[in-house]
Order: C-alpha cells, then structure tokens, then sequence
C-alpha cells in the first residue's frame, strides 16, 4: 500500500479560531501524494486544538464558537491549569 503524509502548521489568532485547512488537504492529496485512491486522515497533533467537517459557512462558525464559549468560558479557574499540582500528560511545549 502507497502511503504519503505533510505536516500542515498554523498560528491561531485567539481562544476560539477556525482555519479552513480543506485547500490545502486537496492540493497534497491531489497533487504532492500521487495517490489516486484511498483515505485521508486528518488530524489534530494536540489536546486543544480539533479538527470537523462542516461548511464553512460564517453564521454557523460563530454559533459554533459562541456554542464553545458558553461550555468552557475563559474567566474560571480550570484545575488542569495548575502545573504545581499536576503530575501527568506534561509535556516541554505546555505554558
């Protein structure tokens, strides 16, 4: 089985950002890979960021986003915040 793979990096721009990343999985899939069938995994390398499939239609990203505001406001303490208390899934890259 043929195989291909990118690393795909951005920068958000807040909290609760979306980047609509399909272009750029079609130019490698289509172009780069030289695969004309198969799969596609996309995915997300860490814990805060996520990847959906949706249109990419405005009105519904701000539903979305003020959807995911609501669930975990930026105001309230968070216990998997405090690094002098946790002890696992630490990692170099973390704040």
């Amino acid at each position: 089985m043929k195989t291909a793979n990118k690393i795909l990096e951005y920068q958000t721009k807040g909290e609760f950002d979306f980047i609509d990343i399909t272009e750029e999985v079609k130019k490698f899939v289509r172009g780069e890979s030289q695969i004309k069938n198969g799969f596609v995994n996309v995915q997300t390398l860490h814990t805060t960021a996520a990847i959906i499939l949706n249109e990419n239609e405005p009105l519904l990203l701000e539903d979305i986003k003020k959807n995911l505001e609501k669930l975990s406001p930026g105001n309230i303490k968070y216990n998997h915040d405090d690094f002098t208390a946790r002890t696992i899934n630490m990692h170099p890259d973390e704040c």
